[in-house]
């Protein structure tokens, strides 16, 4: 049975549907372009910011406290955020059909709203103080009145917060819901098939993940936590094994491991909201990022790692019988995230990564050979 589709605009999961690649492709990724950007990009993603139906990128920088926006493989261009910003979603805010930017400021105690005006450039920030150390955010409508929710994780106050959406691009009052010591990363997704948009976080100092039900008037309070490697710095979600329920895969800083939670099933094939114990799987030591994206184009995720010491990215697979395999691919220098979608429009997925050590985004273009 498929995982059931809800409201969700996050930049953790890119399952855009596109054409399968041929069944005899074995799909390679090599760099072919490098932009600029301000001073130790921490994260980057992709939408089609300025509407011509083409990827463009958007990077944060930790020591600048800007966002770098690269329009149609332009110069970047830099606009002013919180302090120590840690992570970067796009998504329409508004309802205008042109995605928006919501950053996590980690040293500002706010996160932050640019609103598109359209054509890819951004009004000035709006900040939201949400408290001490918010450092990821997620996007989706977890109240389900229609309009587009900000979720993030404060990592200071060992919360998740809830910024409702009012449907222009602006937000309401924060709520707060107890997570994992010292929290890292969060993603959403319908975990237990019942419509209503649930989140797992991944705890830095109690290690493991904490799965918290959502009830679909954006109150998280119900939560089981599931053991796993200590210093969990980043989580995703997505169906990584084909059954059709929703897993999760987080990444140890300090461990060396990732840990993939697969979904249990109810009697229907659908998920029911609680995970197996976790399988690990061995990734270098220094790991910052994991994010998951369906590389081939078959309806299953792949799982994507940053490995901000050795220089690679390690690019994990499940097959059906749960099988764990890896390949590494070279970066640039001191890959700190990495996002995956048609860049270059070929119908093949390409990577983009943020190489904190050189200060850019490096596309690596993906290749059937």
């Amino acid at each position: 049975m498929k995982a059931a589709v809800v409201s969700l605009l996050a930049a953790s999961v890119i399952l855009v549907p596109r054409p399968a690649l041929a069944a005899d492709c074995a799909l390679t990724f090599g760099s072919t372009a490098s932009y600029a950007t301000q001073d130790n990009p921490r994260d980057v993603t992709s939408a089609d910011l300025d509407l011509d139906g083409d990827l463009d990128l958007i990077a944060a920088n930790l020591e600048s406290a800007s966002v770098s926006v690269v329009l149609d493989g332009g110069t970047a261009v830099n606009y002013a955020v919180g302090a120590n910003p840690y992570m970067v979603v796009a998504g329409d805010v508004n309802g205008d059909a042109a995605p928006d930017l919501v950053v996590g400021d980690f040293g500002g105690g706010a996160i932050s709203v640019l609103l598109n005006e359209g054509d890819g450039t951004f009004a000035d920030q709006v900040q939201y103080a949400v408290g001490d150390r918010p450092r990821a955010v997620a996007l989706g409508d977890v109240d389900e009145d229609g309009t587009v929710d900000i979720t993030g994780i404060v990592q200071g106050l060992n919360a998740l917060v809830v910024l409702p959406g009012n449907g222009d691009g602006t937000f309401g009052t924060g709520s707060f819901f107890t997570t994992g010591a010292s929290p890292h990363g969060i993603t959403l997704g319908d975990f237990n098939s019942d419509g209503h948009l649930d989140a797992a976080t991944a705890s830095s100092s109690s290690g493991g993940m904490v799965v918290h039900l959502g009830d679909g008037t954006g109150d998280f309070t119900t939560t089981t936590a599931y053991a796993g490697a200590t210093k969990l710095y980043s989580i995703t979600n997505a169906d990584l094994n084909g059954d059709g329920v929703l897993d999760v895969a987080a990444i140890s800083q300090s461990a060396g491991v990732v840990d993939l939670y697969l979904g249990n099933a109810d009697d229907s094939g659908d998920g029911d909201g609680t995970f197996a114990a976790a399988l690990t799987s061995p990734i270098a030591t220094g790991a910052v990022a994991v994010t998951s994206a369906d590389l081939y184009g078959d309806g299953t995720a792949d799982v994507l790692v940053s490995n901000f010491t050795v220089n690679t990215l390690t690019w994990i697979t499940v097959g059906t019988d749960n099988a764990v395999t890896s390949t590494d691919i070279t970066t640039g220098s001191s890959p700190y995230a990495v996002t995956a979608g048609d860049l270059t429009g070929d119908g093949t997925t390409d990577l983009a990564v943020a190489d904190s050590g050189s200060d850019t985004v490096e596309v690596l273009t993906g290749t059937c050979a």
